[in-house]
């Protein structure tokens, strides 16, 4: 035997998988052109993704709704098909949401409890009553002024509303919201949810 085939003999019992035609190693190690079990998984798994239907037609008719348990069930469909229960939209519109209400409330100044206040009831109330009267920035200064209604009557002090501050107008004002009109809309829609 040569010392060529020798040699070869003796690499094999390294980390060396074999050799290629043209007689180079071909190698396990990292670094050496191999991929980790972990670099392979995206690559096995990119051809087994399969992307689901977007859209599907049903006969579930919303005036044919008599019960209550039929109005929730046309609920969950509107949600469904407008994107309410993908994870991508529907938390990061309502988290947007309670975080306008956050901001717009340090803004005017309230205390912690009346901005906890509002926060609830901007998550609880859909913004599609809103869209006449400011969208999101509307329902939060509504929220606002319904919070300081609701904190004047329970002080039995008028002096505690928020709505007719020289703040709350500014606010106001400069988004272009009716605050006494955004907050008579939030005491309708909580009086119809």
């Amino acid at each position: 035997m040569s010392g060529f085939e020798t040699g070869r003999v003796q690499e094999q019992t390294k980390p060396y998988v074999g050799y290629t035609d043209d007689d180079q190693l071909i190698s396990r190690r990292t670094g050496d052109g191999s991929l980790t079990p972990a670099e392979c998984m995206p690559q096995q798994n990119e051809l087994t993704k399969l992307t689901p239907f977007r859209s599907a037609r049903t006969t579930f008719y919303a005036d044919d709704l008599e019960d209550e348990a039929g109005e929730a069930q046309y609920n969950r469909l509107w949600r469904h098909q407008h994107g309410w229960m993908e994870d991508e939209t529907s938390r990061r519109t309502h988290t947007d949401k309670i975080r306008v209400a956050a901001a717009l409330a340090t803004s005017v100044g309230v205390t912690r409890y009346q901005k906890k206040r509002v926060s609830k009831i901007v998550a609880a109330i859909d913004g599609r009553h809103f869209s006449r009267n400011g969208g999101i920035v509307g329902l939060s200064l509504g929220a606002i002024a319904y919070v300081g209604d609701e904190e004047a009557t329970r002080l039995k002090s008028w002096d505690a509303r928020i709505c007719g501050k020289d703040r709350f107008n500014e606010v106001c004002e400069q988004h272009g919201v009716n605050g006494p009109r955004a907050c008579n809309k939030v005491k309708e829609v909580l009086r119809l949810e």
